[in-house]
């Protein structure tokens, strides 16, 4: 009986490490995609998102708006054909990252510096918002 008890601590002990070890992989795996997506948003990386975006993406605009993934990709690539604005900067920090799983939810700060296009040596506009972002690990 002693080894069943033994054999049964070690076994949960065993399952606990390994998942912490997951979740700590699955989380630093998470903040990596973030730093790619920040890398992608200030080049403009279209072909970034049209990869990374799950064909059930959506997003809420400042409006609270829905809008899905065709409409994101689409809203970008016109943006970069035709800027509206130059982004000089932008990053997220403050992350906060719960992994369960295939889910991985996300909290954090976006900064962003943008310039007119009318004066590009301008002084730059800064701004600051918070964000929540739901990731699920798919194939």
């Amino acid at each position: 009986m002693k080894t069943l008890k033994l054999c049964c601590i070690l076994a949960m002990l065993f399952t606990f490490f390994n998942c912490s070890k997951n979740n700590a992989n699955d989380e630093q795996e998470i903040r990596n995609l973030i730093a790619q997506y920040d890398k992608a948003i200030q080049e403009n990386n279209v072909d970034f998102f049209d990869k990374i975006f799950a064909s059930e993406y959506k997003f809420m605009t400042e409006d609270g708006k829905i809008r899905h993934r065709d409409e994101a990709l689409k809203e970008m690539r016109s943006e970069k054909e035709k800027p509206t604005y130059i982004l000089s900067s932008v990053s997220s920090d403050s992350l906060d990252v719960k992994v369960n799983g295939d889910i991985a939810i996300v909290t954090g700060r976006w900064l962003s510096g943008t310039k007119t296009l009318d004066d590009p040596n301008g002084e730059e506009h800064n701004d600051v918002g918070r964000y929540t972002t739901v990731f699920e690990r798919q194939n």
